[in-house]
């Protein structure tokens, strides 16, 4: 039957007969089961998803026992399952920027890895920035600038460029802010050098600017 088929039938059912339909088909469909509990709006199941697809992403880098496999397709398939049935921004957030972190983790603990290790690494990095600026929600980016400014600093070291890509798609959310010019210059300068100002200077400068370009909007209207 087609869609329209099947939503004429389903309107002759009783509504224990739905709830009957609907419960079969929880019952023999995972996908199914998810896309129920969040149209339910299940907070608890979000959270429970979002602490499953964490695991499936550790136990890529770093399992209970032996060392990991490094499937990164399978890592993100975890990130890709779970934000058919997630409908929180933050949380799949969350789990991206979780990735970036296992990622340089794992090349930290065991030495350099590869071209496309490290761009996949860096591509979910971008994702993230690209996320937060697109969402426009300065509480949100707020609460991500300092893993956003660590994972930057983590990959000090690193080859193949990694750093570098990391910190380019970190100044597409400085530059998003309003901070001073002098201050950008600054955190392009300290980069080079290996040395990112502290998070406390960033959130003060930003700050500083929104009071005073207020000021400024006052004084012009007095």
């Amino acid at each position: 039957m087609t869609l329209t088929q099947i939503k004429k039938e389903l309107n002759k059912k009783t509504t224990a007969e739905l709830v009957g339909i609907i419960c079969e088909l929880c019952k023999t469909s995972k996908e199914a089961a998810d896309m129920v509990n969040l149209t339910l709006g299940n907070d608890s199941f979000v959270d429970d998803a979002l602490a499953d697809a964490k695991a499936k992403v550790r136990n890529q880098f770093f399992p209970k026992r032996g060392f990991g496999q490094l499937d990164l397709r399978a890592a993100k398939s975890a990130i890709t399952a779970f934000k058919k049935v997630c409908n929180v921004p933050e949380k799949l957030l969350v789990l991206q920027m979780y990735y970036v972190e296992c990622g340089i983790e794992f090349t930290n603990t065991y030495g350099d890895i590869n071209a496309s290790f490290y761009n996949s690494v860096g591509g979910m990095y971008a994702v993230v920035v690209e996320s937060l600026i697109k969402l426009d929600d300065s509480e949100l980016t707020k609460k991500f600038m300092p893993r956003l400014e660590k994972a930057v600093s983590d990959a000090e070291g690193i080859g193949w460029g990694f750093p570098d890509d990391l910190y380019n798609s970190f100044l597409q959310i400085v530059d998003c802010e309003e901070i001073c010019w002098e201050y950008s210059q600054a955190l392009r300068f300290s980069a080079r050098k290996f040395i990112l100002l502290p998070l406390s200077d960033f959130i003060m400068l930003c700050e500083y600017r929104r009071w005073f370009n207020t000021f400024c909007k006052a004084k012009q209207g007095s």
